[in-house]
């Protein structure tokens, strides 16, 4: 040590210290360099020519162009995805000039959309954004010439990552937390839920759809942060939990949102928070298809379960009625799917099924729809109830008999109609729809009564009743 430079003579341990530090940065640099190098060509081989081509055009004017977001997280994960995003320093009508097709509606927000023989492609320009007005909105989005400043304003580090054909950009990790597994915020994220509160459900919708963890900052947040979801608008929640439900992990993401009170939130006017305890077993969703029809109603009957063996349900008609109103009037689902909804978590009163006669009723309750589907969800939901499983398999027996012989399951199904009614002399009117559901029941009770002959005779009887009734 005597031998060196006074300038840079230190001691043993402050050596070791500075040596050690150097090392861990030099190391940190070869990693990101070998991410950012090594990955270039096979990323670039996984993404469609019209986007590289675009890109390259951007490129050849001078302007930056990289592929951004969800489009890249996917290519990383070797998933095919559903659509591109660009991003660029290139003012909008810059970019409107340099392509031939060419749609402006999110022109406001630095978007143009172009359009090509081999898809279609959104370019943004970098922007930053300022202080978040009701939760969701910036107050004020300004144009930038830094890529790392727009990363910097995204949700989660696996989307805020930028390939510009040649380098990765990571300034967050984001590739180490997608080899991870890992769902983290870019930066504060108390700070980013604050900007927007659907990232609360994004969060969960990642977890669910790409089976990864929630990073433990991130799910407190989340925890802490749970009546954000108020502020958002029930049409930005639905696209999110639509998402959830046909994910592969639907049961790890509705676990994740009863857990950390997102749920009880999301459904206001829902069960007592009393009722939404840790016991809950969301295993039903991954036994169903990915079906939101049938993992709706699977929801309902997960939060109305009355004991720890899903023995028993409350299926009060006030409940399922409070629920369905919640999908239809809130979340906008559709009269049709409601419907099919609450049917399916009505027929489970009907458990457990005696005979054929009741299999036949079952069948005729649930429609035409999708049957199969529906004996699907029907029947998984038995096996989560714990019925045994030759008595289920017995059902699926009798189930698959009865629809081999073409039962009436509706009115439209009956070889008599309501103009028959009427040649019997019956008037216009609900006696109709009375007299035709009367036969439904009969030939449900045995299908072969289903024929013309017998059918107006049970007709002439019924009507010979009600003129009875009625003196």
């Amino acid at each position: 040590m005597k031998f060196l430079h006074p300038m840079i003579r230190c001691t043993w341990s402050m050596t070791g210290y500075y040596l050690e530090k150097f090392h861990k940065t030099r190391m940190d640099a070869i990693r990101k360099w070998k991410v950012m190098v090594m990955d270039a060509a096979s990323i670039k081989g996984k993404i469609p020519d019209y986007v590289l081509e675009i890109m390259v055009t951007i490129q050849e004017e001078g302007y930056q162009a990289y592929l951004v977001g969800g489009s890249l997280r996917d290519i990383l994960m070797n998933i095919t995805p559903c659509d591109y995003d660009i991003a660029t320093n290139a003012y909008p009508d810059v970019i409107e000039g340099m392509f031939d097709s060419t749609e402006d509606y999110g022109k406001e927000f630095g978007t143009i959309t172009i359009i090509t023989e081999g898809g279609v492609c959104e370019v943004t320009t970098l922007r930053t954004e300022k202080e978040y007005e009701d939760f969701r909105r910036p107050s004020r989005v300004d144009f930038s010439n830094s890529l790392a400043e727009d990363l910097s304003r995204r949700d989660f580090t696996i989307n805020a990552l930028a390939f510009d054909g040649e380098v990765l950009y990571d300034n967050y990790d984001g590739y180490g937390d997608l080899k991870s597994k890992i769902v983290r915020t870019v930066g504060n994220p108390v700070l980013r839920f604050s900007e927007d509160g659907l990232r609360l459900i994004r969060a969960v919708r990642f977890a669910s759809q790409l089976g990864f963890q929630i990073e433990r900052n991130t799910r407190e947040a989340i925890y802490e942060n749970n009546k954000l979801i108020r502020k958002i608008s029930k049409e930005r929640i639905r696209i999110e939990m639509d998402k959830i439900l046909l994910s592969n992990r639907a049961d790890y993401g509705f676990e994740i949102l009863h857990a950390s009170g997102l749920l009880r939130h999301m459904l206001s006017n829902g069960p007592d928070k009393e009722k939404l305890d840790c016991r809950l077993k969301w295993d039903l969703l991954s036994r169903l298809p990915q079906n939101i029809t049938h993992r709706l109603a699977a929801v309902f009957l997960i939060l109305h379960h009355e004991d720890q063996n899903q023995k028993r349900f409350s299926t009060a008609s006030k409940d399922i009625g409070s629920f369905c109103d919640i999908l239809k009037t809130e979340y906008g689902y559709e009269k049709k799917r409601i419907q099919r909804v609450q049917n399916l978590i009505n027929e489970i009163k009907y458990l457990p099924y005696q005979d054929r006669c009741d299999i036949r009723k079952m069948l005729s309750r649930i429609g035409n729809v999708d049957v199969h589907g529906d004996l699907d969800y029907i029947f998984s939901v038995c096996e989560w109830k714990g019925y045994e499983k030759n008595i289920i398999k017995k059902w699926k027996f009798y189930s698959r008999e009865e629809m081999k012989r073409n039962i009436p399951v509706s009115r439209e199904d009956l070889a008599i109609n309501g103009n028959d009614a009427m040649r019997l002399g019956l008037e216009k009117g609900p006696e109709i729809g009375q007299l035709l559901d009367y036969l439904l029941v009969k030939t449900i009770e045995d299908p072969d009564r289903n024929n013309r002959k017998k059918l107006c005779d049970l007709a002439r009887s019924w009507m010979k009743q009600k003129r009875m009734e009625n003196r």
